[in-house]
């Protein structure tokens, strides 16, 4: 069985566990199966799973997406099936709203969150009235989290950052939360320093991250990032696994993303940081832990989720732009004064240690950056190919688009194609007969406005060539 090198980590944890359970052992790195009297009747295993779930009431759709996920092993571990589809299929977000929303556990973690989000959101609110409450969510997703905290802040002087990686997520957003005027959207890397990503430092008094900071390159430099985005006094919300999960390991662990880490887990084989490793984390980065929820010794521990509620404090003195141009206006010549202003939590240094000016430009340079016009000959020119990229622009959350631009490198990606698809099928006749899976592989063919519309108009010849033979 051939099986991708990003995939190679993920086999050699299972190698583990079915060597820590004793269905295989492992001599001198060759493994064998061991003589073992359990039941391994995978049909039965998962009849019976199911009866559990139907008494407890956990999420019957959370286990159908474990089920298909475990069916199609096989196809997964070779890298035949792309996990995304799994989880998101033909762009349905209902098996992650499963995993991420709609169960017992992830209910009980929201409820926390919300709390502490609605009680500081308050807090400030009377202290500072005229000043909102900031919020950032960072992997917002599907909105697991987001989908239980905005409503409850209805009222109150808030703004609520609503960002992931993916404009597939923000899409979905927008629909979920139009009636919340205060809410915005935006892209956002937790891996890419935040200035350089048009974000200014100490702006929010809460840092939501539900189940995201797990892929983290390095959890050190990602910490001292989101740290860098904090005001005074300001916290951090954390939901994360915190425990080896066989039925992760063969769902949510196929993700891209979940390899080529640089800190602990390296070192561990490890995808989630354990609880113990959390505690190390905070305390490194000077954080104080307010509120974890399970208790270590509780047995609701065993379902492997855990909230972390942590305080960060006195390291930077805060700094408003108005301040500092204030204090310009009144030092220097009037044609000193700067255009802009950036405040950054430390200056950046080259490996000389010296300030590193190219990397200062940059940053002006993405703060000032705007969309480059078209030129005439790039943009749509059929009336298919503009209706094809008024969808893509949409979708994209872009001004213009060209007719030659590649999807993928507009801001595209594998849940937004599944989107576009949905939406070219349903707005545009030319796509209307065309099967859902093999529109999709065209498109994958041919990710430009030209190409697709070009596919589109030489489907529809082809059957009028069909209609008119005799």
């Amino acid at each position: 069985m051939s099986i991708p090198e990003k995939l190679y980590k993920l086999t050699k944890r299972w190698l583990q566990v079915l060597v820590n359970e004793g269905i295989i052992t492992c001599e001198a790195n060759v493994y064998k199966a061991a003589e073992i009297n359990a039941d391994l009747d995978s049909e039965k295993l998962w009849k019976e799973f199911y009866e559990i779930e139907d008494n407890f009431q956990y999420s019957k759709e959370f286990v159908d997406y474990l089920k298909e996920s475990s069916d199609l092993l096989p196809e997964l571990i070779q890298g035949k099936e792309d996990p995304l589809n799994i989880l998101f299929p033909k762009g349905d977000t209902d098996p992650a709203l499963a995993a991420y929303h709609d169960n017992k556990v992830n209910e009980m973690l929201n409820n926390i969150a919300t709390k502490e989000i609605r009680y500081l959101c308050e807090k400030k609110n009377k202290r500072s009235p005229e000043q909102p409450f900031r919020i950032l969510e960072v992997g917002a997703g599907v909105g697991g989290t987001s989908l239980d905290v905005i409503p409850k802040l209805e009222g109150c002087n808030v703004e609520y950052y609503f960002t992931d990686l993916s404009v597939f997520f923000l899409n979905k957003a927008q629909e979920n939360f139009s009636k919340y005027s205060w809410v915005k959207y935006g892209i956002f890397n937790i891996n890419e320093d935040f200035i350089s990503q048009g974000y200014e430092a100490f702006s929010f008094d809460v840092i939501l991250c539900a189940n995201v900071l797990h892929n983290s390159q390095n959890i050190n430099s990602v910490m001292k990032n989101l740290k860098g985005l904090l005001s005074e006094n300001a916290s951090i919300i954390i939901l994360e696994e915190t425990r080896t999960s066989y039925l992760l390991l063969t769902s949510m662990e196929f993700k891209d993303g979940l390899t080529g880490f640089t800190d602990e887990r390296s070192e561990h084989n490890q995808t989630f940081f354990t609880r113990v490793q959390w505690e190390n984390i905070f305390e490194r980065h000077n954080g104080h832990l307010i509120y974890e929820f399970p208790d270590k010794s509780s047995k609701l521990d065993l379902a492997g989720q855990t909230i972390y509620v942590v305080r960060f404090a006195g390291e930077y003195e805060q700094l408003e732009k108005e301040e500092v141009r204030n204090y310009l206006e009144s030092t220097v010549s009037p044609y000193m004064l700067p255009n802009q202003i950036l405040i950054l939590p430390d200056m950046p240094l080259s490996v000389n240690r010296k300030v590193d000016t190219r990397k200062i430009k940059e940053y002006f340079k993405n703060w000032n950056r705007k969309e480059s016009t078209k030129k005439k000959d790039e943009l749509p020119q059929t009336d298919l190919e503009q209706r094809i990229a008024e969808i893509w622009c949409r979708e994209l959350g872009l001004d213009s688009v060209g007719r030659n631009d590649d999807f993928y490198l507009v801001g595209g990606d594998s849940l937004l194609i599944a989107q576009i698809i949905g939406k070219m099928m349903e707005n545009i006749s030319e796509a209307s007969g065309w099967e859902w899976s093999s529109l999709l592989t065209e498109m994958m063919k041919a990710p430009t406005i030209k190409q697709i519309a070009e596919s589109l108009v030489n489907h529809q010849n082809d059957k009028t060539i069909l209609m008119t033979r005799p």
